[in-house]
């Protein structure tokens, strides 16, 4: 067994094109150099590799201590929240039928009162002198009319649902 590591030999060089009237120490000093030379590149890497793995875990790194911390906070925050939430459910009453037909009704009601304001002949006339101006082809004013008028229906169906 030898001292030193194993490598890999990419080429080697047949015996008979060594100089034949080199010394032998100085091949092996040349062998012994190359050794060296790629033992230290692959430490230069390795240091490398440790350097940046060392780097990211400074960056990654969560102390135990303050991961301890932030979890009892996590859990102080936590338990009011439940608390809260149980007490406002306890406060809250039970609805009555009254309230939930009321609830129920108020959407048709809605729509209803909708439906009538843009049903009116006023409303109406104005939607129509509206859509003449930007169609010329009479046929067409009525089905943009019904169009107008169901886009009106649709937005104020919706900001009154948002706001009530």
């Amino acid at each position: 067994m030898s001292n030193f590591p194993e490598t890999k030999i990419n080429k080697a060089t047949p015996l008979d094109q060594l100089p034949a009237d080199s010394d032998d120490s100085n091949v092996v000093n040349n062998i012994l150099a190359d050794m060296e030379a790629q033992n230290n590149n692959q430490a230069v890497d390795q240091r490398d590799q440790m350097m940046q793995q060392q780097y990211q875990q400074q960056q990654f790194a969560v102390n135990p201590q303050q991961m301890l911390k932030q979890q009892q906070m996590m859990q102080q925050q936590e338990e009011p929240q439940e608390e809260y939430y149980e007490e406002y459910q306890e406060q809250m009453p039970e609805p009555t039928m009254k309230d939930k037909i009321l609830f129920m009704m108020k959407d048709p009601t809605l729509v209803f009162v909708i439906f009538m304001m843009l049903s009116n002949d006023l409303v109406r006339a104005y939607i129509v002198k509206f859509v003449e101006k930007f169609v010329k082809n009479p046929n067409y004013i009525i089905p943009i009319e019904l169009c107008v008028r169901g886009l009106l229906a649709a937005l104020l169906f919706y900001f009154a649902r948002n706001l009530f």
